[in-house]
């Protein structure tokens, strides 16, 4: 009896980093050619995807990646899915945290005076200019004693 395993199908970082070997690209000149810091091209090749924090961002990474060496996506995504279970657990969603009311209410009670103020402000000024601008000379109406005739009896 042997006690060799039957080696599986290459994983998606290997597939990558034989493509990338084939095509003379060292681990530096691929990472610069994808504008990714270097580190990221040892961790898709070690299929460290637990460090990428996110599988979308392992799928994003593997296809350019791909890309980048000229092999098709596809079996790489499929190899990466059968076993991205076990290599990137889901993180858990983060809570969402709505701002506390009494840092809410300073902010909006503090805006609405000034709005007041400046309101105020204006009325003050359109009231002030108002007052010193003269107003128009009207001539006095005659009295109706002028202009009526009286008769002395």
């Amino acid at each position: 009896m042997s006690s060799e395993a039957t080696p599986g199908p290459p994983s998606p970082g290997a597939m990558l980093r034989d493509a990338r070997e084939a095509r003379g690209l060292s681990p530096l000149e691929a990472a610069d050619r994808l504008n990714w810091m270097p580190s990221y091209v040892g961790i898709i090749e070690r299929d460290d995807y637990a460090a990428l924090r996110c599988p979308a961002f392992a799928r994003g990474y593997l296809k350019a990646y791909a890309k980048l060496v000229g092999l098709d996506e596809a079996p790489l995504l499929a190899a990466f899915d059968a076993a991205g279970d076990a290599r990137s657990p889901e993180l858990p969603a983060a809570p969402r945290r709505r701002p506390a009311p009494s840092a809410a209410v300073p902010r909006l009670a503090i805006g609405l005076c000034l709005c007041a103020l400046v309101l105020v402000a204006l009325g003050l000024w359109w009231w002030r200019s108002e007052a010193l601008v003269p107003a128009p000379l009207i001539p006095a109406a005659q009295s109706p004693t002028d202009n009526a005739n009286t008769g002395e009896v």
